[in-house]
């Protein structure tokens, strides 16, 4: 016996719910403390969300600081509250641009998520994470009177 099908009208397919764009709740900047420690060596304390937003800003003003010699950078991180994938290109980009001054890339004080992201793309090799700006700060220093001696 053939099996019967009979057309029946299809329920409607109900409609995608609208896309959440998250904003950053610091009015689309990113709050940036940039404090020049030694001649080739930057620190900034950044704070808030690094998203979509704010990292077309913390791009070129870190690479404004690579440009006036500071080719060693660290990030505080311990105020940043959110990082999306454009973030993380940030410093992914920062990091490029760093190596090619001959310079460096560190993070302090990264979250546990961006912390999961860096190892799992095998970037942590090349972005050191140190729990706080003070051991990033020793870490380098460390590295420098190695490289010298």
């Amino acid at each position: 016996m053939t099996p019967t099908w009979t057309e029946q009208p299809s329920p409607p397919i109900p409609s995608p719910p609208p896309a959440r764009r998250r904003r950053s709740t610091r009015d689309q900047h990113l709050p940036a403390h940039l404090s020049a420690h030694r001649r080739r060596l930057a620190l900034a304390q950044l704070a808030g969300d690094l998203d979509i937003a704010t990292a077309p800003i913390l791009r070129p003003q870190a690479l404004a600081l690579i440009d006036q010699g500071h080719r060693h950078l660290i990030l505080d991180l311990a105020a940043v509250t959110f990082c999306d994938s454009s973030g993380f290109n940030a410093l992914i980009g920062i990091y490029r641009c760093a190596q090619a001054a001959d310079g460096s890339l560190t993070l302090s004080a990264v979250s546990d998520r961006l912390d999961r992201l860096l190892h799992l793309t095998g970037l942590d090799a090349l972005m050191p994470a140190h729990p706080t700006a003070g051991d990033a700060l020793a870490a380098h220093t460390r590295l420098r009177q190695a490289n010298t001696a």
